[in-house]
């Protein structure tokens, strides 16, 4: 899935900065995916919230708004 936010921006549709916390993002999805057994809620729950601006950043960059 990383690859597709590396084409995106090779494209110019996101920004290196996005496509960086996007690739951070499906790595961290994988972790949770495969190790749930063993999560930290309340850590997974700060990293989420700490990180939501990025989500809203690519929302834009992809539409272009």
């Amino acid at each position: 899935m990383g690859e597709a936010f590396e084409s995106l921006e090779e494209i110019g549709i996101i920004t290196e900065k996005t496509a960086d916390a996007m690739q951070r993002a499906a790595g961290f999805r994988n972790l949770v995916v495969h190790a749930y057994r063993n999560i930290d809620w309340s850590i997974i729950w700060k990293i989420i919230n700490s990180n939501l601006d990025d989500f809203r950043v690519f929302s834009r960059e992809i539409t272009g708004g």
